[in-house]
Parts: structure tokens; C-alpha cells; sequence
């Protein structure tokens, strides 16, 4: 853990008894000790946890010292590059925002919380293939604005109501609207999925299913999991999106299908499994998407025309954005619903990664461009 600076001013020290003093900055080291250990357990969508420094915060504000004292801004390779929102609070430094960015995969835990499921939906099974989330803020979508939705096994966030089936390929807006629903949806991988199993040599043993995430008010916080989700996704989309290089984002969804599997399989089948992964950030002006695809196994399920045991052949899965009620949508193409929906894993190449892909999506959906 990284070493924390703790300063009190002096004339704080001189009017508070020196016992008072000692007892206050033990009891932040104390909590702080196990911060960075903790911090990334739970969901702050779930949870309701408070930040394990809350003792310190307490004490730097009767100090006068919480003053804000903002770099939110510096380019990451500037000199001095750390990030200061607080002279009490989580400093993010250069060589840390550098690490986090270098990692693909946005967080999500399996562990924390007070089920000590973390951000695990363990609500959706085969029975309940979705569940309902509140954001409590507006994401601006497709010229629509939302304030909650519907996450899927099947690979997509829903805001407004499904027709009663699906027929393949599928086609957005639905042409029989307005006697038949046209969804707002955003699809990642939008196919029929199931829960599946991972392999005794995987690496990650984190259970297969959907990993939902909430982090709000990002421009506020001063914990140490709020000021490098902001950093990180701040600076991923500036470098990642022409037109970006002055976003901040206020809030961001994570929701993470991890060893999903294609349904109508064989029983062996659930060994083939997709793992793929959406961010959005918002600033409830603007909206970004991130789609991040480590592992595409499998393209198509039965009913679609895939086969019983790979999820091969067919029609593949459906990538892309529908505003709802016969206004508009967008196909993500080559990808989408052809053979080249594998390549989604070498594609892409937003902020120098295969597999990751990025979109403006609050009105018209314009997709990054990168070499």
C-alpha cells in the first residue's frame, strides 16, 4: 500500500489537546491500513459502503485542510502528473493512472457488499434472464433520455419494451411499428445466452454470469476506486473519440458477461463461452460507450441456426444500437450479424487495444476510428 502523508496544520495542534490529536490520526491510519485492500470490493450501486478513509476526510475538514485544490485536468504525461482533489484525499500519480490504463478489462468483483456478492447478478438465471437498475441520474441516448434499465443474459441493456419474439436476422427499428414494440436498447453481443462454466485452468476463477456496476458522482469524489475511474475513463475517451478532449465523466454503468454460453447447446457446449464487456460514461450531456471483447468463442445460438455444439454458422449476434419506437438505429458493421463477428476480439484498436471499440451515442451514434 502506498505510503499516505498525513498534515495537520499548527494551529490546529495548538488548540486541540495533544491526546485528541494522536487519538483522531490513529484512527484514520488504522482504517486506512486496510483501504486499498477493500476499496475495491462491493458495488457503490449496492453496497452503500462509505469510503474507508471517512475518519481522515472528518479530520482534514476541522483542519480547514480539505480545500480543493484540483488537477483533474494535467495530461497524464505532463512532469508533475499526479492528481490532487484534495490535500487529504487519494493522490493519483502518473505512474498509476499509466498502470490502470494499461490494463484492458474495466473492474468488476465477485466479492463485498453486505450479500458479499459484490457486483454479481445473482437475480439473473435461466428463469429470470434480466433484472431492472436504477441509475438515479439521466444518460442521454439515442436523442432519449433514461434514468434506469433493464440488463439482459442476452447480451444488451434494455430501456423500452421487446416486440413479443424475434425473428433472424434481426432488423431495427422494428418495421411493424407501432403495432409491435420497437425496443431502445444498446447490444453488445445481442444473442440468446445462457450462464456458463469455466475451464479448472482458467486463470480468472471469478464465477460465470453478469457483473452490473454503478459509480456516481465521479467529479466529487475523493476515494481512491472514484478518482481512478474517473481518471481512467476521462482519459480513455478524450484519446479514444475525436471531439472528446474536454470530457469529464459524472457517472459510469460497467456491466461485464463473463463465460456466457449460446442457448439450445449440448451440455458440453457451456465450455464455449464469450466474455465481453460494456462502460458507459456520462456527463448527462454527452454519452460514451465502451465495448471491450476478450474472448469470442462462439457466434450464433440454435434457434438463430447455430449448431448444438460449437454456436457456430447461422445468423450471429446482433452489435449495435436501437433508438426504439421506429426512429432509428445502428448496426455495427462488418461485425454485426456476419462471420466477421469474430474479429471483434483483433479490431477495434481504441486507445491502442484489439478488442476494444468505442461510440458517441448520447443523439447520433458515431463510432471511433482507429487505425
Amino acid at each position: 500500500m502506498r505510503n499516505r502523508v498525513f498534515i495537520v496544520s499548527l494551529c490546529f495542534l495548538l488548540l486541540l489537546p495533544v491526546n485528541e490529536i494522536s487519538a483522531g490520526i490513529e484512527n484514520a491510519l488504522d482504517e486506512s491500513t486496510g483501504y486499498e485492500g477493500s476499496i475495491f470490493q462491493g458495488n457503490d450501486e449496492n453496497s452503500g459502503q462509505s469510503s474507508s478513509n471517512e475518519a481522515w476526510n472528518s479530520l482534514s475538514e476541522a483542519t480547514g485542510l480539505n480545500e480543493d485544490r484540483s488537477s483533474r485536468d494535467k495530461d497524464p504525461n505532463s512532469q508533475d502528473d499526479s492528481v490532487r482533489v484534495g490535500c487529504s484525499d487519494y493522490v493519483l500519480t502518473g505512474e498509476r493512472l499509466r498502470e490502470i490504463r494499461s490494463e484492458f478489462m474495466y473492474w468488476f468483483f465477485d466479492k463485498g457488499g453486505d450479500d458479499d456478492e459484490g457486483d454479481y447478478l445473482k437475480e439473473i438465471q435461466a428463469s429470470t434472464p434480466q433484472t431492472n437498475k436504477n441509475f438515479n441520474f439521466q444518460l442521454p441516448f439515442f436523442g432519449f433520455r433514461f434514468n434506469q434499465t433493464r440488463v439482459s443474459i442476452n447480451g444488451y441493456l434494455e430501456f423500452t419494451d421487446p416486440p413479443e419474439r424475434y425473428t433472424y436476422p434481426l432488423v431495427f427499428p422494428v418495421k411493424c411499428w407501432p403495432k409491435e414494440n420497437d425496443p431502445s436498447f444498446i447490444g453488445i453481443f445481442f444473442s440468446k445466452c445462457r450462464i456458463g462454466e469455466i475451464w479448472s485452468t482458467d486463470r480468472d476463477r471469478r464465477k460465470p454470469g453478469v457483473y452490473f456496476r454503478i459509480e456516481r458522482d465521479l467529479r466529487t469524489r475523493k476515494d481512491q476506486l472514484g478518482v481512478e475511474m474517473r481518471e481512467r475513463l476521462k482519459w480513455d475517451v478524450r484519446e479514444g473519440m475525436s471531439g472528446a478532449e474536454g470530457f469529464v465523466p459524472k457517472h459510469a454503468i460497467t456491466v461485464t458477461w463473463k463465460n456466457v454460453s449460446f442457448t439450445g447447446g449440448i451440455d458440453n457446449s457451456l465450455y464455449t463461452t464469450n466474455t465481453f464487456q460494456m462502460v458507459l460514461a456520462t456527463d448527462e450531456a454527452n454519452t460514451y460507450a465502451m465495448f471491450n471483447y476478450p474472448r469470442v468463442e462462439w457466434t450464433s445460438h440454435t434457434e438463430a441456426g447455430g449448431d448444438t455444439v460449437h454456436g457456430d454458422g447461422g445468423i450471429s449476434a446482433f452489435v449495435g444500437f436501437n433508438a426504439g419506437n421506429g426512429t432509428g438505429s445502428y448496426e455495427y458493421k462488418p461485425f454485426s450479424q456476419t462471420p466477421h463477428i469474430r474479429d471483434l476480439t483483433r479490431a477495434g484498436w481504441v486507445n491502442g487495444f484489439p478488442g476494444r471499440h468505442m461510440f458517441k451515442i448520447d443523439e447520433k451514434i458515431i463510432a471511433a476510428t482507429c487505425s
